[in-house]
């Protein structure tokens, strides 16, 4: 995200696990949010397990998860059902509202170091099975089509994200070649309130 986007915004309020995440975000975005006098508040929270509340919380505000509804699977490994439900959740939740997310939808090895990836496709909503894609084998011909993009082999995690934004959302799909042997299929899309409006 960048920080002429986020200039837009009167207050920001990042919710993050994470300690390292206000000096991150504010070495990547404070010159442009004091320019803007953009106000920012930090809560050393779980976004996903506190959703309901924070959306109570605020109301009106717009919602943006940056690479965060990709790791839910991680956070309740032993619980992939539920966790693939509650994703699939996001969007009831958040309806009404103006939300965005960039997450991981699929991640795992390649067949060649620093294989040629095309750097973003423009696509439909898809739907995903859970579990993992064994490469150019599993999946629907999209899957087996952005597998063959990277020269995936063999199984690649899928990050139960298929089904994040609702049915028609345009959303891109961004290669990211992670480590020279690793690479990532990154989803991102934007939904207005007014989509979801009468």
């Amino acid at each position: 995200m960048s920080g002429a986007w986020l200039q837009r915004f009167e207050r920001i309020d990042v919710v993050d696990l994470d300690p390292l995440a206000p000096w991150l975000f504010r070495r990547n975005h404070g010159r442009a949010l004091r320019a803007s006098a953009t106000q920012i508040k930090f809560h050393r929270a779980d976004a996903m397990a506190g959703l309901s509340s924070l959306l109570v919380a605020y109301p009106d505000a717009t919602v943006f998860f940056d690479n965060v509804l990709g790791q839910h699977r991680f956070r309740m490994e032993d619980e992939l059902v539920r966790a693939e439900a509650e994703l699939r959740a996001v969007a009831g939740l958040l309806r009404g509202r103006d939300w965005g997310s960039v997450h991981d939808l699929f991640s795992g090895p390649l067949s060649n170091p620093l294989s040629p990836i095309q750097p973003a496709l423009k696509v439909a909503a898809l739907q995903s099975p859970t579990g993992l894609l064994a490469a150019g084998l599993q999946g629907d011909p999209l899957h087996r089509h952005l597998l063959a993009q990277v020269d995936a082999k063999g199984p690649w995690m899928d990050h139960l994200t298929s089904a994040v934004f609702p049915v028609g959302t345009a959303i891109s799909l961004i290669s990211w070649p992670f480590s020279p042997t690793y690479a990532h299929w990154l989803q991102a899309g934007w939904v207005s309130r007014d989509r979801d409006m009468p």
